[in-house]
């Protein structure tokens, strides 16, 4: 139902998408190329039937049918918590002489350890009525790519025109 008009009823689709990106060798645990950020671009397009594909040979859709993105899930996620232990190490010695004499140095050492909280990201926006866009980021720190799958959904409007969707993807791949 219409949330502006409730006498307006659209028909609607949920499309359920999974994406694998594979960055894992299936006989390893280590990676074997590490994707960073990966763009995901789904756009929805409406497909003219031919008469003859038509029920009944007749038009399938009221004049004022749309065919919208409504809504997409998720929005945002984040990966659970990794905290990377860093530790930094500050040495100095003093040892004076002079003359040849040589009097006890003396050593200082300063150790200073820290964790910073890190996690893969995911956000998302719409870009127009009929294109959703999602961005997953990999972990800065840890550097271990993005994960395996990314399952996500969308909420059409379709009024019941034909349809298809389209993904384009953005990875950078070797540093490029």
């Amino acid at each position: 139902v219409d949330g502006k008009d409730p006498s307006k009823r659209h028909e609607a689709r949920v499309v359920v998408l999974q994406f694998e990106f594979g960055s894992q060798r299936r006989d390893s645990w280590k990676p074997w190329r590490s994707i960073s950020n990966v763009t995901i671009k789904v756009s929805v397009d409406e497909v003219e039937l031919n008469p003859e594909e038509e029920p009944d040979g007749k038009g399938t859709t009221e004049d004022n049918a749309e065919l919208l993105i409504k809504a997409r899930y998720p929005r945002a996620a984040r990966g659970p918590d990794t905290a990377v232990s860093l530790t930094k190490t500050v040495t100095a010695s003093f040892n004076p002489s002079g003359n040849n004499v040589s009097v006890r140095g003396v050593s200082l050492s300063r150790e200073k350890a820290y964790s910073i909280p890190t996690a893969v990201t995911l956000s998302s926006y719409s870009d127009g009525d009929v294109c959703s866009v999602w961005e997953l980021c990999e972990n800065k720190v840890v550097k271990d790519g993005v994960p395996d799958v990314l399952t996500c959904a969308l909420l059409l409007q379709t009024d019941g025109l034909p349809f298809e969707l389209r993904a384009e993807f953005v990875a950078p791949m070797f540093g490029v």
